[in-house]
């Protein structure tokens, strides 16, 4: 194969569009749930998300953080929506909820008056090795659970730096291919 044929199919493989790769995580598969009392999780199977699930937060008279969360195989664009409700007497403060990336938690809810209803979409990106997904913060544990119900998708976030690498190679094999034949 030639220099030139090869630097052009290098170049029309850089330029070819990532195909989506959600399979880990197709029908919630790769995530798990972790709560410290009584909060829990439900999958349910929706053809138009890769995965779509309601959170329950904690209700049985302690504090707790319930999270679903799963870790990156890969670079990802998550995109999601999300519905909340809580049923809190005091208001929703009580049990915020959102995401998380490597255990920083990001709020989406916001106060409100019972009961609470609000929703929302939003979209992260995370690298291979993050650690990401979903909470609801149950404060004071009494008095009402708040749902967090999410509707995600995932999308390949090529790595342009393998690019980069893979030119600078080809790059490489040609300087040395030309010093080869001036000697």
């Amino acid at each position: 194969m030639s220099l030139k044929t090869l630097m052009a199919s290098a170049a029309v493989a850089l330029a070819l569009p990532v195909a989506a790769n959600a399979a880990m995580f197709e029908n919630c598969t790769g995530f798990s749930l972790t709560s410290s009392g009584d909060g829990s999780v439900v999958a349910s199977a929706n053809g138009a998300f890769d995965c779509a699930f309601t959170l329950t937060g904690v209700n049985d008279g302690n504090a707790g953080l319930t999270q679903y969360t799963a870790v990156a195989d890969m670079g990802y664009l998550v995109d999601f929506q999300w519905a909340y409700s809580s049923d809190d007497v005091d208001d929703s403060s009580f049990d915020p909820a959102g995401f998380t990336i490597n255990g920083v938690l990001t709020q989406l809810t916001v106060t409100e008056e019972p009961p609470a209803i609000q929703d929302g979409a939003g979209a992260f990106q995370i690298l291979a090795g993050d650690t990401f997904g979903w909470y609801v913060d149950s404060t004071d544990g009494i008095l009402g659970a708040a749902d967090l119900d999410v509707f995600s998708n995932f999308t390949v976030v090529p790595l342009p730096a393998g690019g980069l690498l893979l030119l600078t190679a080809l790059g490489g094999m040609a300087v040395v291919r030309r010093r080869r034949k001036a000697a």
